[in-house]
């Protein structure tokens, strides 16, 4: 039970945790790297083509989905998934009541 408890503690902790936003501690702003600067005098000389704008079709803006066919194969995921949690979890409880008994 005390295991339980404490493996329940430290779940709630993690979550707890990692919804605190972490501190922004400032930082001086320090001078720019040479690869840096040398990167920006590059990107500032080069020139990239203009693309033309094409309409957009109808059809490209609709989404897809999968459609029916998607859905059955994911419920049936889902259903399959839940059954074998509770086969096992109902398992793991036998072999508990078993090892419990047995001493």
């Amino acid at each position: 039970m005390s295991s339980q408890r404490s493996i329940a503690t430290a779940t709630l902790a993690a979550f707890l945790f990692a919804a605190v936003p972490a501190p922004a501690h400032a930082q001086q702003p320090s001078a720019p790297s040479p690869l840096k600067a040398s990167i920006d005098r590059a990107a500032a000389s080069t020139q990239l083509p203009q693309r033309k704008s094409t309409p957009v079709r109808k059809a490209a803006m609709q989404g897809g989905g999968g459609g029916g066919g998607m859905m059955v194969m994911t419920l049936i995921g889902t259903v399959a998934g839940l059954a074998a949690t509770y086969f096992v979890v109902k398992e793991m409880k036998k072999q508990n009541d078993t090892a419990t008994t047995a001493q």
